[in-house]
């Protein structure tokens, strides 16, 4: 049934798909199915068919990513997915003050490594 679950997933993801998301058993592939094809779509309603939250957490960290929306970024549950949310948010606007949000020191310290690069 994995590799059943595993082509669905692939299907889903190449084609934007979700009725062949829907159709996954493995609920943990099923959710990351939703959440790759939510990222894509930029559609948070589809990060929401994910019953993972962490799994969850990094479709809306992307999807913020995308369109810049910082709000979202500060509702995260998950720390890691928050960090990156703002990282990337960071890097996209240039603001090193966005930086400063983030928890994880080794993402912090990416996050203004990169950006000192991009000012220098």
């Amino acid at each position: 049934q994995i590799d059943k679950d595993v082509c669905y997933s692939e299907v889903g993801r190449a084609n934007q798909d979700l009725a062949a998301c829907d159709k996954i058993l493995n609920q943990d592939v099923k959710d990351r199915c939703y959440s790759v094809i939510g990222a894509l779509k930029r559609d948070y309603a589809i990060c929401d068919k994910a019953s993972d939250q962490v799994i969850k957490d990094y479709c809306y960290s992307r999807t913020a990513v995308v369109k810049q929306e910082l709000s979202v970024c500060d509702s995260l549950q998950s720390q890691e997915p928050k960090d990156w949310c703002y990282n990337g948010i960071a890097l996209i606007k240039k603001d090193i003050s966005i930086c400063n949000k983030i928890a994880t020191q080794t993402i912090k310290d990416g996050c203004y490594e990169k950006l000192k690069e991009k000012s220098s």
